[in-house]
C-alpha cells in the first residue's frame, strides 16, 4: 500500500480483536513510532499504550511501539512468544541486520506488514500471511 492509504489504521483495527492482546509495532524512527500510537489510541482508547525506543522504555504495555534498534539490542528481555500480533513497518528493510534478529526471535500469532510482495515477506518471516 501507497504512503497515506491507511495501513496504520487497518493495523489498528485488525489487532483490536480479542485475540491479540499483546501487539507490538516496529519501525525505524521515533517519528512514525509517535504516530503510529496516536493512531492506536484513537482506534483503541482503553488499550495499554507504550513506547520503547531510546530514551523511553515500557517493555510491558500490552500495545508496544518499538525502534528496531532499540528492540533488537535487547531481544533478551522478550519470550519469542511475548506477542500475539507484530506489525512491521517499512518491511522493505526487513534485510537489514537489525529487522532480521527481530523478525527471528518472534514467533507471533499474526503479523501485518505493507510491503506489496508476498514473495518477500514469504521468504523473510517463517510462516508466510493468509491469502
Amino acid at each position: 500500500m501507497a504512503t497515506g492509504l491507511g495501513k496504520t489504521w487497518l493495523a489498528g483495527f485488525d489487532t483490536a480483536r480479542p485475540q491479540f492482546r499483546r501487539v507490538l509495532f516496529v519501525a525505524h524512527r521515533e517519528e512514525i513510532l509517535r504516530q503510529s500510537l496516536e493512531v492506536f489510541r484513537r482506534v483503541r482508547p482503553d488499550a495499554d499504550l507504550g513506547l520503547y525506543y531510546g530514551g523511553e522504555k515500557h517493555p510491558d504495555a500490552s500495545v508496544l511501539f518499538a525502534s528496531v534498534q532499540t528492540l533488537a539490542g535487547s531481544l533478551h528481555r522478550f519470550p519469542a512468544d511475548r506477542f500475539d500480533y507484530v506489525v512491521v513497518d517499512e518491511f522493505h528493510h526487513a534485510a537489514a541486520r537489525s529487522y532480521r534478529r527481530v523478525i527471528d526471535h518472534f514467533e507471533p500469532a499474526g503479523h501485518l506488514t505493507a510491503t506489496p510482495l508476498v514473495t518477500t515477506f514469504r521468504l523473510l518471516w517463517r510462516e508466510p500471511p493468509a491469502l
